[in-house]
């Protein structure tokens, strides 16, 4: 098994790296609903800038412990596309259960059978 971190390693070869950092404060997340949780995400990340570049055209996968709502790993999938990531795909530890079914959206479909 080779050591990604080697000299002399793989370019290819998967590392683990901390890529994501807050630009603002947010409040803690603990008994927070899903919507707040959500909110107080909304746009207080930022990909750190060392990694931008080397984050860029790559396939990333998320490392989480516990999965609540959701809310955390979406925020930061969506900071890494919009900083040129191509691919994003998360791994979890746990998943909290939860105490109501998740809500279903409508959605409208065009006549092609998209999503409006």
């Amino acid at each position: 098994m080779q050591v990604c971190d080697a000299p002399g390693a793989r370019q290819d070869c998967p590392r683990v790296v901390d890529a994501i950092g807050l630009q603002r404060v947010v409040v803690d997340q603990s008994g927070l609903s899903h919507g707040q949780r959500a909110a107080n995400l909304a746009g207080a990340m930022k990909v750190v800038p060392k990694m931008v570049d080397r984050l860029a055209q790559s396939d990333v996968i998320l490392i989480d412990d516990v999965v609540t709502t959701g809310s955390t790993l979406t925020q930061m999938a969506l900071t890494l596309q919009a900083s040129g990531v191509s691919r994003v795909s998360a791994a979890t530890l746990a998943a909290t259960m939860r105490r109501h079914p998740p809500r279903r959206q409508k959605v409208a479909l065009s006549e092609a059978g998209e999503a409006d």
